[in-house]
């Protein structure tokens, strides 16, 4: 049988290599840019590959009703559902900063 190979960026993955380990930080950085930077930084103090993030398009995945329910919570970011996920999302800018972070940290 031959070994199965995936290769993403400068590593290559195979039956007989080491784990490749991905963090995921999802949506947990609240929105905070530095938080993210922060957590990226002590996801590669723990020796991981790769870190995950969540993009999400909130208005085509939600309802109308979901998006605009009311969101009462002592962790919200937004009056409604819609507004506190919104918050809670990176624009491009964000994502080109952590980028470019990531060549710092290689």
């Amino acid at each position: 049988m031959n070994s199965r190979i995936l290769k993403i960026n400068d590593f290559t993955i195979s039956d007989d290599s080491d784990c490749f380990v991905i963090a995921e930080i999802g949506n947990n950085h609240q929105g905070d840019l530095q938080k993210a930077k922060e957590m990226f930084k002590a996801a590669k103090d723990c020796g991981v590959d790769a870190v995950k993030l969540q993009k999400r398009d909130n208005k085509s995945l939600l309802t109308r009703a979901a998006y605009n329910k009311p969101y009462e919570n002592e962790n919200s970011f937004g009056a409604t559902y819609g507004e506190h996920r919104e918050a809670l999302e990176f624009g491009k800018t964000e994502y080109v900063a952590l980028k470019n972070m990531r060549r710092n940290l290689a």
